[in-house]
């Protein structure tokens, strides 16, 4: 067994000869083990993961940068948060009526935007979208 360069504890390629060995080899050919990449979700089956952007970014981009501290010490530390907030703790943190319309609109085109379309949705966006071509450009 060779050892790696820093005192024993192997390089990169100190384990490739034992995930080899264990490997099956039939026909000339290198067959996954059982416990190993058979166990792995097939490409394209894993859940996309959403990303949410930082707070104070979002905050900016919707005109409510003065709200951000607010929110951090009301323990609101990300933006994804912000999709367990209710009217009451709007109101207790001493949002305006105004913007908390603005922000309550703001949080519900972000639950919006990792929802997939169902075919009837999507089927209507397409009707509605036609119907106003066909408004605008009939003679």
């Amino acid at each position: 067994m060779r050892r790696g360069k820093f005192g024993g504890l192997g390089d990169v390629f100190s384990g490739a000869s034992k995930k080899l060995n264990k490997n099956k080899q039939k026909n000339g050919k290198i067959v996954p083990s059982d416990k190993g990449d058979a166990n792995k979700d097939p490409v394209g089956t894993a859940k996309a993961r959403r990303v949410f952007p930082p707070l104070q970014d979002w905050m900016v981009d919707h005109n409510l940068k003065q709200y951000t501290q607010t929110l951090r010490i009301a323990g609101f530390k990300e933006t994804k948060t912000l999709l367990l907030m209710k009217d009451e703790d709007m109101t207790q943190l001493g949002f305006k009526t105004g913007h908390k319309r603005k922000l309550q609109a703001a949080i519900k085109r972000l639950r919006a935007v990792g929802e997939p379309l169902s075919k009837g949705a999507i089927a209507k966006r397409k009707r509605k979208a036609a119907k106003k071509f066909a408004s605008k450009y009939a003679t």
